[in-house]
């Protein structure tokens, strides 16, 4: 089978559809690649000369299959003790963006509630916590939500003495 003329009009136009999605998950347009593999593998599994609609159809639920672990299983790529924890809290909050984004809620992220939850603070220390957070706020790895008194005026946020926001959000949310 030659992909170029071996796939049914329908099928290629669910691969064009759906690379949009592939797109969104990864950039580098790798998993439209990959959705193209695992097709043909389809079709020559069902020994198809011409890849259908049905392997196609296939194809994109093992890949949005893909997309899913992804959300959970991210390859970690940190060689300290402190950038591990930078990158596991990260991962996390991503998540829980990403879970927020699909409800259709906000993307704020009270960090102290899920530090409390993850129990980061008592596996990883309190001071690696705070640190973290306040360095992921000042390089722009995280954004401070604005918070806002009973009058309805911004707060303002002093962090001179270590005080932080109670909610963030990633910077591309």
């Amino acid at each position: 089978m030659h992909p170029s003329d071996s796939i049914e009009p329908g099928a290629k136009a669910l691969a064009d559809a759906w690379r949009p999605i592939g797109k969104a998950a990864d950039p580098s347009g790798r998993l439209y690649y990959n959705l193209m593999k695992v097709a043909l593998l389809t079709a020559s599994a069902s020994n198809e000369a011409v890849l259908s609609v049905r392997c196609m159809a296939c194809a994109i639920k093992f890949m949005e299959w893909q997309i899913a672990l992804r959300e959970y299983f991210n390859p970690g790529e940190a060689n300290t003790e402190n950038a591990a924890f930078d990158e596991k809290m990260l991962n996390h909050f991503a998540k829980v963006t990403m879970r927020q984004v699909k409800a259709g809620t906000g993307v704020e992220l009270n960090w102290q509630r899920i530090v409390h939850d993850q129990k980061w603070g008592k596996n990883d220390g309190g001071w690696l916590v705070f640190s973290t957070i306040q360095n992921f706020l000042k390089i722009g790895e995280l954004i401070a939500v604005p918070e806002y008194d009973e009058k309805g005026e911004e707060k303002k946020i002093d962090t001179r003495f270590g005080t932080l926001p109670y909610e963030v959000r990633l910077p591309h949310e």
